[in-house]
């Protein structure tokens, strides 16, 4: 919405305001034209006229006294009759030639016609400076007028009380369906912006602020207003489109203005709402769901940007109509030039209130701060960019170009007329003196006070200590600890191998359990560990005893009793051989298991062990034996032990204890088995820029906020610098720094996140300001020689 609005020079005390000398004129008959469309209003018991011009579609807005005049001027009564009259109306003395001067203002913007000869209007509105035109284009596109005579009947329904009760209820419940899938829309929009989306988003924008402005345009008519301009808006480089719903303000009654100025955040909001019941019933794997999710997101932007009252944009035409004061950011630039710096030469003093003084002191103040930020971050990255394309040359031509813009807006804004009218109050010597005590001050104040360094940025809790026990591969297992970013293997276990094969690894211990160093924390267990261990201890054994046999030398009872024992082995081991066929013969049906049919085969094989033994017995029995026999029985004893031995270590390593003390935090998620933290002090991982790191070292104190307990603030001390540089989360050069913080009431838990500042000691305030500046020239500045 846009509105060009002069204020025609009015009374100060029911004088008229003496323009330049220049304006005078000679000229004494004038004519206001019959064709302006005039809407008498009343704003805080103040009578005034606002006055379209049907031909250069501009708004005027003339005071009782000023329109009293203007609808003197018929053509028939001179400026000396009309001097007259007004002196009689208001009882107030004014004579010819400030009438004349008055004549010719009006003459200038075209309102008013002179009747010696036919001239053109001249314009006298504010002329704006080419940095104001770069930040403000306006491209007229076409006149919707006939569209919307035959379609806004159409329009109605949407504007009714009913309709407005409908919107009310359907934001509401979109606002509770938001919060509640918050974490839903914020995951999907770390992945769905990518290059291959921006033709579907250009599109979607193209109709979102088409549907906002065409709002404007229907409520505007559909108030007895008509609508003859929409296009093209070039705003702080962002474009927008725009409907010229300026009618509105023919619109005696406030509400009607308010009305049309918010028909288009109304229907955003409402958009936003459909899209969010759209995306939350949908697929987001399917395009309506994209739309859906592109609109929410760009709503959400278009309706703060709107919303945004120190831009010329919804949210500022609402203040202009909610206040009653047209021009407001121009007055309060206005009112604020002449409070800070004076008047410029000829120039009268803006006459208001001590309403407006107020409202142009808090509005003008924070529209200038604010366009400042804006403007200078808009310089910021096209400077960056020209740097990074065109180098030293690009950077000279783009501060020429700033300085003739600059230049250009304080000329157009009087800076440098006001500074030459108030010179002489500025060079006065007590002035000079004060300006220069007050610059030694902060000039002092800036080299020998003090401030706190700090860099902050994103962190992530770690635990000060951690030990997993994890699978690195299908029949791999190990125990890592890891302590101050660097990992350590304490064990490896290999559980499949030809004699070893594993049931199970069971963990201990639950979450959230106490752990203290030694603890058992979980074991191994195998399905044929055991029984080859009571197999090598009763080979062990029988070793043993077949050597007592051959050291003690043959019996006629043991010769007996040998026999009889191969007879009851025999027949075991042929029973075990037949029940190991149909075991073999069942698993090769899959009606028994693996482990069913190794258990069957074990015991085949010592029973089969076992009567070869008693047989070699009866042979050494009968035989007796040799000297070379003993020594070999007797090596048989040694490497039987030997390997008995070893197997009770093997035994001994399925038994897994914590090195250190914690608290268990995951058993049996993905490859972990089981994990162990130490969380009564935590590692802090910050994520501090290459750029900033100079001035980070080991010992510097941290405080540091996370997400989950905002009101806690923790304390702790750097104690590491990573020698690499990665990226972050935004693909950002990043370098780690670890800091170590106390962590006695167990709150801060692995995994959470949060902001930390390092405070990098006390530097003087100078440095505190220029030391990012200096040290970009430093480094983008010596690239170019």
């Amino acid at each position: 919405m846009v509105i060009l609005h002069i204020w025609i020079s009015g009374f100060s005390k029911g004088i008229l305001i003496k323009i330049h000398k220049e304006a005078f004129i000679t000229k004494r008959f004038f004519r206001f034209r019959d064709d302006l469309e005039i809407s008498q209003q009343e704003s805080f018991g103040v009578k005034f006229y606002i006055i379209k011009d049907p031909i250069s579609g501009k708004f005027y807005r003339l005071k009782e006294r000023e329109y009293f005049i203007a609808n003197l001027f018929d053509g028939r009564n001179d400026v000396d009759t009309i001097a007259e009259k007004f002196s009689a109306e208001f009882n107030l003395k004014i004579n010819a030639e400030q009438i004349e001067i008055f004549g010719k203002k009006l003459s200038d913007t075209g309102l008013v016609e002179k009747m010696e000869f036919a001239s053109k209007p001249t314009g006298i509105g504010r002329k704006r400076s080419l940095l104001g035109k770069l930040l403000f284009i306006k491209i007229k596109a076409f006149n919707p007028e006939k569209l919307v005579e035959r379609t806004y009947k159409l329009a109605r329904p949407f504007y009714s009380k009913s309709a407005v009760k409908l919107y009310i209820l359907l934001v509401i419940l979109a606002a509770v369906t938001t919060i509640a899938n918050y974490t839903d829309l914020k995951n999907q929009a770390l992945r769905f912006f990518v290059p291959g989306i921006i033709p579907l988003v250009w599109v979607t924008i193209l109709f979102v602020t088409l549907l906002h402005e065409m709002s404007h345009t229907y409520s505007c008519r559909l108030q007895g207003g008509r609508v003859t301009d929409m296009g093209f808006l070039l705003l702080y480089f962002q474009p927008c489109f725009y409907s010229n719903v300026s009618d509105a303000y023919l619109f005696p009654e406030r509400k009607k203005r308010i009305a049309v100025t918010i028909a288009g955040i109304i229907s955003q909001i409402v958009v936003w709402a459909l899209a969010v019941y759209i995306w939350r019933i949908t697929s987001t794997d399917n395009i309506i769901n994209s739309i859906a999710f592109i609109v929410i997101v760009l709503s959400f932007i278009g309706i703060t940007f709107n919303l945004n009252p120190l831009l010329k944009l919804d949210g500022y035409y609402f203040l202009v109509d909610f206040w009653e004061i047209p021009n407001l950011r121009y007055k309060a630039f206005l009112f604020l030039r002449q409070k800070l710096l004076g008047l410029a030469p000829d120039e009268q003093r803006l006459q208001v209130t001590r309403r407006e003084q107020k409202i142009f002191l808090y509005y003008g103040t924070a529209a200038l701060i604010y366009s400042g930020i804006l403007i200078g971050y808009i310089v910021y990255r096209v400077g960056k960019f020209i740097n990074g394309q065109f180098g030293v040359f690009g950077v000279v031509f783009l501060a020429m170009v700033l300085l003739y813009l600059v230049f250009d807006a304080m000329n157009k804004g009087k800076i440098f007329q006001v500074a030459y009218n108030q010179r002489g109050a500025i060079l006065k010597p007590g002035r000079l003196l004060t300006s220069g005590a007050v610059l030694v001050v902060i000039l002092l104040a800036l080299i020998f006070i003090k401030a706190q360094l700090r860099i902050t940025n994103n962190c992530l809790i770690l635990p000060l200590e951690q030990v997993n026990l994890r699978s690195t591969s299908p029949g791999s297992v190990e125990l890592l600890v890891e302590r101050a970013n660097e990992k350590k293997r304490l064990k490896q276990f290999q559980l499949v191998g030809q004699d070893f094969s594993v049931l199970s690894i069971d963990p201990k211990l639950k979450v959230g359990d106490t752990v203290k160093s030694g603890d058992l924390i979980a074991s191994i267990e195998s399905n044929i560990y055991e029984s080859q261990k009571l197999e090598r201890y009763a080979n062990l054994q029988r070793a043993r005893r077949q050597l007592d046999l051959l050291e003690k030398g043959p019996q006629i009872e043991e010769v007996k009793q040998t026999e009889d024992i191969i007879k009851q082995v025999r027949l075991k081991f042929e029973k075990s051989s037949r029940d190991l066929l149909r075991a073999e013969s069942l698993f090769a049906k899959g009606m028994i298991s693996a482990d069913e049919i190794d258990d069957t085969r074990t015991a085949n094989q010592v029973l089969k062990s076992e009567l070869d033994f008693y047989k070699n017995q009866l042979a050494l029995l009968k035989r007796g034996a040799r000297p070379e026999e003993l020594d070999m029985a007797r090596a048989q004893v040694s490497q039987l032990e030997a390997k008995l031995k070893h197997m009770e270590s093997q035994l001994e390593q399925t038994i897994i204890e914590s090195p250190i003390d914690g608290i268990v935090t995951k058993v049996n998620e993905d490859n972990t088995i089981i994990s162990i933290a130490r969380l009564d002090t935590v590692r802090v991982r910050i994520y501090v820029p290459e750029k900033e790191i100079s001035v980070v070292s080991a010992g510097n104190k941290v405080k540091m906020k996370v997400r989950s307990f905002p009101g806690l603030v923790y304390s702790g001390i750097v104690t590491r610098i990573d020698p690499l540089v990665v990226d972050d989360t935004e693909q950002k050069p990043v370098i780690v720094v670890t800091a170590n913080v106390a962590n006695s009431e167990g709150l801060l838990k692995p995994g959470m996140t949060g902001k930390a500042k390092i405070n990098c000691g006390k530097k003087p305030l100078y440095r505190l300001i220029l030391w990012r500046l200096v040290r970009y020239l430093r480094v983008e500045f010596w690239s170019w020689w």
